[in-house]
């Protein structure tokens, strides 16, 4: 594909199965589910509207890539999209052996409407043990586990709320 695509499924769960089953021959990062979600997620501290953040995601996959296939419902065209520049003040991108003030960061993700619970099970939550930061971005499919030492980033991966067990080990993310 060399140009962006947009394929506009009847409802919120056939573009998941579009997603998921577009998911075996292109990569994750080239697909933009832009649909919104089945509960709703508390972001009360930057003040965005509930259905524009479940969109960041997929409009961040959308900015970097050439050509980007997004899926998404008729309803998507009801909602207001917030422009990139203001979006971009909320994305947050980490790396393996980052420094940054750890305390801050954990500050940072609650100011930016972050719930804090002792184990995170669905978006818009985070937990915090020890040198442990979990995190559930809006709009990932599992949570993200940071480890730090001290104030540098160890290791970044993805993992499976249930099991706990990791899925897929990342030197950089990013999310909102």
């Amino acid at each position: 594909i060399k140009r962006p695509l947009f394929i506009i499924a009847e409802n919120r769960d056939k573009a998941k199965d579009w997603y998921y089953d577009l998911r075996l021959f292109f990569s994750r990062n080239n697909l933009a589910l832009l649909t919104e979600p089945k509960k709703n997620v508390r972001f009360e501290a930057e003040n965005l509207d509930e259905k524009a953040v479940w969109l960041v995601d997929g409009l961040s996959i959308m900015l970097e890539n050439e050509a980007p296939i997004a899926i998404t419902t008729p309803d998507i065209w009801d909602i207001e999209v917030p422009k990139p520049e203001f979006v971009s003040k909320f994305k947050m991108s980490l790396h393996k052996n980052q420094h940054l003030n750890y305390e801050q960061f954990v500050k940072d993700l609650s100011l930016q409407g972050f719930e804090r619970k002792e184990f995170v099970s669905s978006p818009g939550e985070i937990a915090v043990r020890g040198g442990i930061v979990d995190i559930y971005p809006v709009g990932w499919e599992n949570p993200v586990r940071i480890e730090f030492w001290r104030d540098d980033v160890e290791s970044i991966r993805e993992f499976n709320s249930l099991s706990q067990r990791s899925i897929k080990i990342f030197d950089k993310v990013e999310f909102v």
